[in-house]
C-alpha cells in the first residue's frame, strides 16, 4: 500500500511519499489511528482543517470567525475544544500565542484521507472485488 502527494497550499509546497507492506501493516497496531481518525471524523474540526488547508497559519479569532460559518455559532471553548484535539493528533501546531498552522508532516496524509473519504462517500465501489492470483 502507498501514497503520496504534492500540494502547493499557502505560500508553501508539501511533498510526501509513504508505502507499508500488506504483511507490515494487517497485524499492526491500529489503536493510534484512532485518535487521528477520531480528529477527522467531526464537522467542526474538519472546517478547522480547511480553513488551515485555504489560508494558512491563521489566529484563533480568524479560525472562530471560520468554525462560526461553517457550524454557525461556537463558543470560544468549543474552539480551543476542537483546537487541542487537533494538537493532540498532531495534525496542527501552534506556533505563536493564539496563532496556528497544519503540522507540515500532516498536509499531504490529511489530504489523502480526505480524498479517499469523499471517493467511498460519492463513488462506492461497484460490483464484486476483483479476484486477483497470489504469488506463489
Amino acid at each position: 500500500m502507498g501514497y503520496a502527494g504534492a500540494a502547493y497550499l499557502a505560500d508553501s509546497v508539501y511533498l510526501w511519499a509513504r508505502q507499508h507492506s500488506l504483511a507490515e501493516l494487517m497485524p499492526a497496531d491500529w489503536s493510534p489511528a484512532a485518535g487521528i481518525l477520531e480528529s477527522l471524523g467531526s464537522l467542526p474540526r474538519l472546517a478547522l482543517l480547511g480553513a488551515l488547508l485555504r489560508e494558512g497559519r491563521r489566529t484563533s479569532a480568524d479560525l472562530q470567525e471560520a468554525l462560526g460559518r461553517e457550524q454557525g455559532e461556537t463558543t470560544t471553548g468549543q474552539l480551543y475544544h476542537h483546537l487541542r484535539a487537533l494538537q493532540s493528533a498532531g495534525l496542527i501546531v501552534q506556533r505563536r500565542r493564539g496563532e496556528y498552522e497544519l503540522a507540515g508532516v500532516a498536509v499531504i496524509p490529511i489530504l489523502t484521507i480526505l480524498a479517499a473519504s469523499l471517493s467511498l462517500a460519492t463513488d462506492p465501489p461497484v460490483g464484486p472485488p476483483i479476484d486477483v492470483p497470489q504469488p506463489e
